[in-house]
C-alpha cells in the first residue's frame, strides 16, 4: 500500500452532486437489494451513496453520512486522531479496510481484506471483525468504488474458542492428567513436588476458562460489576504470589517493582484481577526463558496506577494493532488478551489504559483507575 494517502476532500456541494447523479443512474432499490452493508466511494474515499443496511450499521442517516470516509462512518476510535481523518493516522497503515480500498483504486481491481476495527459505542469501546470488499465501478461521471462489509465476528470467535479448547486447555489438562498418574504410580516418593506441578497446571486451566467465560458475558453486556474498597499493593502482592504457580511463569522471574506503593481504591476486584492477569500473561509470553517481568502499583495524581513491564520490544505493526480483538503475534485464533485489557479497563472499570514499547526501555502496559 502506498505510504501517502491524500487527506483532501470534495466539498459538501460536490458530494451532493455526485450523490444525485448516482441516484439518477441507479435507483436506491437496486442498492438496497444488496444482502450486505454497501457504500459507494469516490476516488478520495468519501461516501457518496450507501444502502439502508450500511446506514443501520453506521447508525447514521443518509445526509449525515455523505462525504465521510468509511472509518468515520463506522466510528473507528482512531479516525479523529489527525485533522484529515480516516486513512491518515498511523493506525491506518495496518487497517484492512483501507488496504482493500487503496488497492482497488491503485490496481483497478476487486480487493478483499479482513479488518479488525475498534469502534466507539455505548457504553464504551467495541470490537468489530469485518471482511471488506472493494470493487471499481466505472460510470460516465467517472470512477467510483463499491465497498461491502461482512461481519465475521462469529467466525473469529469460533476460531478462537476452538484454538483455546482444542489446544491450550487440552494440553494443560493432559499435563495435569500425567502428573496425577505420577502421584498414583509412585506413592513411596514424596508427592509434594508433583503436587505443586499439578497445582500449577490446574491454575492455568482454571484461569483460561474463567477468562473466556467472563469475556463472553462482557461482550454480551451481561456482566454485572461489584465494587468494593481494596488496597492496591496488597492485591498486586497476592496476585504475584499466585501467578508464580502459573505455567507461563516457568523459567521466568516475576518481581514486585521496588517503587511500588500502597494506594486505596474502590473497584471491582474480580475484574481488576482479570485485567492484571492478562497483562502478566502477555508479558510472560513475550519474555524469553531466564527473563524478568515486573508488576507494580502506586498513587499518581489522584489515581491508582498499575503497570506490568518486560524487556521485549514490539515492532511497529504490533504496536499499531495491539488492542484489536483478533490480532495476535502468536497466529490465528488468538488475540483476546490485550483487547480484553482495554475493554475491561474502559468499559467496566471506567479507567484508562496505555502502553509504551521502546528500545532500551522494553514494554510497559499501564492501567489508571480513580483512587479513593
Amino acid at each position: 500500500m502506498r505510504k501517502i494517502i491524500p487527506g483532501n476532500r470534495l466539498s459538501k456541494e460536490a458530494i451532493e452532486r455526485q450523490h444525485d447523479e448516482l441516484r439518477k443512474r441507479s435507483p436506491s432499490e437496486f442498492f438496497n437489494s444488496f444482502p450486505l452493508p454497501m457504500a459507494v466511494l469516490n476516488p478520495l474515499r468519501q461516501i457518496v451513496f450507501c444502502n439502508e443496511l450500511f446506514l443501520r450499521t453506521a447508525g447514521m442517516d443518509d445526509q449525515d453520512i455523505l462525504g465521510k470516509r468509511p472509518g468515520e462512518a463506522m466510528r473507528c476510535i482512531y479516525a479523529g486522531d489527525t485533522e484529515d481523518g480516516c486513512g491518515t493516522t498511523p493506525h491506518c497503515r495496518v487497517c484492512g479496510a483501507l488496504r482493500a480500498v487503496i488497492e482497488a483504486i491503485d490496481e483497478n481491481r476487486a480487493c478483499e481484506r479482513e479488518c479488525q476495527l475498534l469502534v466507539q459505542d455505548e457504553p464504551g469501546i467495541k470490537a468489530r471483525d469485518l471482511r471488506v470488499n472493494a470493487s471499481p465501478w466505472v460510470t460516465p461521471d467517472g470512477p467510483f468504488y463499491i465497498v461491502t462489509i461482512a461481519d465475521i465476528e462469529d467466525q473469529k470467535r469460533r476460531q478462537t474458542l476452538e484454538h483455546i479448547f482444542f489446544h491450550d486447555i487440552l494440553n494443560t489438562a493432559g499435563g495435569a492428567k500425567g502428573l496425577t498418574r505420577m502421584l498414583l504410580e509412585a506413592p513411596e516418593e514424596d508427592p509434594r513436588e508433583a503436587a505443586e506441578l499439578l497445582d500449577s497446571a490446574l491454575f492455568g486451566l482454571v484461569e483460561e476458562i474463567k477468562k473466556q467465560k467472563d469475556l463472553l458475558l462482557m461482550e454480551q453486556g451481561q456482566f454485572a460489576t461489584s465494587l468494593s474498597d481494596i488496597e492496591g499493593l496488597a492485591a498486586v502482592r497476592r496476585l504475584a504470589r499466585e501467578f508464580r504457580a502459573h505455567p507461563k511463569s516457568e523459567g521466568r522471574t516475576l518481581r514486585l517493582a521496588p517503587d511500588a506503593a500502597e494506594v486505596s481504591l474502590s473497584t471491582d476486584p474480580v475484574l481488576l484481577r482479570r485485567t492484571l492477569v492478562n497483562m502478566l500473561l502477555n508479558a510472560m509470553e513475550a519474555t524469553p526463558a531466564g527473563g524478568t517481568v515486573t508488576i507494580g502499583v502506586r498513587p499518581d495524581n489522584g489515581d491508582a496506577l498499575f503497570w506490568v513491564h518486560n524487556k521485549t520490544v514490539m515492532d511497529e505493526p504490533t504496536r499499531l494493532q495491539v488492542f484489536k480483538r483478533s490480532f495476535s503475534t502468536k497466529g490465528p485464533g488468538r488475540g483476546l488478551g490485550t483487547y480484553s485489557i482495554r475493554m475491561l479497563t474502559k468499559n467496566y472499570l471506567h479507567g484508562e489504559v496505555d502502553f509504551t514499547s521502546e528500545e532500551g526501555e522494553g514494554t510497559t502496559f499501564r492501567i489508571r483507575l480513580k483512587a479513593s
